[in-house]
């Protein structure tokens, strides 16, 4: 179903990581599906009524579960590539393959809340400069995106034509974080990206939060980045993003990523919000759609490797090194 490049699955790239400080996660082989609209043929020389519509979903990665106890972090290569032909516009939404990292618990997670880190390589809606290249934002999200936390020019209430910057201090920069701006037109065909969040002592906990008795843990989420022209560490969000929103909930004081640990057995897939299409009924009264030609990086095998090195930490990796130097 995907013109120009059939998508037969992810290639089976085992790395298993005999170092104690971090543990691969299996490899893993697609069983991809879209089950929304998928391309058909239109009845041709017929008057119809074409209509606008869209396509979204998602493509899932199968991998096996690792131990809890790797809760410090984790890393993956993703592909990077544009996925269509032409690009639509700022309504176009959609991520590149990459992953969700809730906070792990003991017991049952807190009802009724969502919050996380999704970032990745994409397109969005509030990118100020977009292009037909994939951008790369940091995903912090606030209980139930209360706020979220992208990148310079990107917190909430930003559109396209109108950024909105980061709120309430919830990113530090470690090393350098680009703004938002145009990029060179070079397709970023056969390329990687190295995206790793690893959890790292850089503040101290604190019983109270904005002189309000709910504390802040030091779980610091620092973003690291291996590209083609950059290597190293980026920026980390402030605990403070996570714990600020507990002073008007309270049940959430001490179940975010602040102060909890990460889950290692995350969901990998790619998550499409807008991919325009049209549609239109023949003779009989069927329905035909047809969706904008997208595109798949393939090897020359006809695979398309788009994640692969998944790995997961616990605090040897690096927390135990930076706790002692502290």
């Amino acid at each position: 179903m995907i013109q120009g490049s059939p998508l037969r699955g992810l290639l089976k790239l085992p790395e298993v990581f005999s170092c104690w400080k971090e543990r691969s996660l299996a490899s893993f082989i697609s069983r991809l599906a879209f089950v929304l609209i998928w391309p058909l043929t239109p009845v041709m020389g017929m008057a119809v009524q074409i209509e606008k519509g869209e396509m979204a979903g998602y493509l899932l990665v199968p991998h096996e579960k690792v131990d809890e106890t790797y809760s410090a972090g984790f890393s993956i290569y993703a592909a990077a590539w544009p996925l269509l032909q032409i690009y639509p516009g700022h309504r176009f939404q959609t991520g590149l393959f990459g992953t969700w990292m809730f906070a792990q618990y003991d017991g049952p997670a807190p009802e009724k809340m969502y919050s996380d880190i999704e970032g990745g390589l994409g397109w969005w809606r509030d990118t100020r400069f977009a292009t037909e290249t994939p951008k790369f934002i940091m995903g912090g999200v606030a209980p139930n995106f209360v706020e979220w936390a992208n990148g310079p020019g990107a917190g909430k209430g930003g559109t396209g034509t109108s950024p909105k910057p980061l709120r309430r201090g919830a990113a530090q920069s470690l090393a350098v974080v680009a703004p938002r701006r145009p990029e060179s037109q070079t397709r970023y065909l056969r390329s990687t990206v190295r995206l790793r969040y690893l959890a790292l002592p850089l503040t101290r906990p604190k019983s109270t939060t904005a002189g309000k008795k709910v504390p802040t843990g030091n779980n610091c989420w620092t973003l690291f980045l291996n590209t083609r022209n950059f290597k190293g560490p980026v920026a980390f969000f402030t605990p403070y993003f996570w714990s600020h929103t507990t002073i008007d909930d309270p049940r959430l004081a001490g179940m975010l990523l602040d102060s909890r640990p990460a889950g290692p057995n995350r969901a990998m897939q790619m998550e499409t919000q807008y991919v325009p299409s049209v549609q239109a009924k023949d003779a009989k009264g069927e329905t035909c759609a047809r969706i904008a030609p997208t595109s798949f990086p393939r090897g020359p095998q006809g695979d398309s490797v788009v994640l692969h090195r998944a790995a997961v930490y616990n605090k040897k990796a690096l927390w135990d090194a930076m706790q002692a130097w502290f």
